[in-house]
């Protein structure tokens, strides 16, 4: 997904682009444990005050032996059509994301942790994200891909 050959379509308005509803396909090894597993389920992209959407996903998580649901919430607030940042449920700063020429890399630090991650479009109806985290905590490769409903 996120290598040189993928196809990317530049998103002018973000904001836009995500509202709705998406369906979500993640893959993710944990090079730790030498373990991998899957999680599918949606993802809502709603207002939540003028220039900020609230991302829930949910879904069922299968890695290992465990199987169960899982969820996650970001906010995503808007400066500019193409630019967004992107926050915790806490409030806590992630990262930056603009679209405008169908790819993205992004970086985050957590503790001695490093998420390093590449956002790509490939149309109006689909996207993907692609995390390597590193450190001396992780090891993981987390890969996930969303369709629109």
């Amino acid at each position: 997904m996120a290598d040189g050959n993928a196809r990317l379509w530049p998103v002018p308005d973000l904001r836009s682009y995500l509202q709705g509803v998406w369906r979500l396909e993640r893959m993710l090894v944990d090079g730790r444990i030498g373990q991998g597993g899957s999680m599918a389920g949606t993802a809502l992209f709603a207002p939540s005050g003028r220039d900020r959407l609230l991302y829930s996903e949910s879904g069922i998580l299968r890695f290992g032996a465990y199987e169960g649901t899982a969820e996650q919430s970001y906010f995503y607030d808007f400066d500019a059509p193409s630019h967004a940042s992107i926050s915790r449920h806490d409030g806590q700063f992630f990262h930056e994301l603009d679209l405008s020429r169908g790819r993205a890399a992004v970086s985050h630090v957590c503790g001695d942790d490093q998420y390093r991650g590449v956002y790509g479009a490939a149309d109006a109806d689909e996207w993907w994200v692609e995390w390597q985290v590193a450190g001396p905590r992780k090891d993981q490769r987390i890969t996930t891909r969303y369709r629109r409903l």
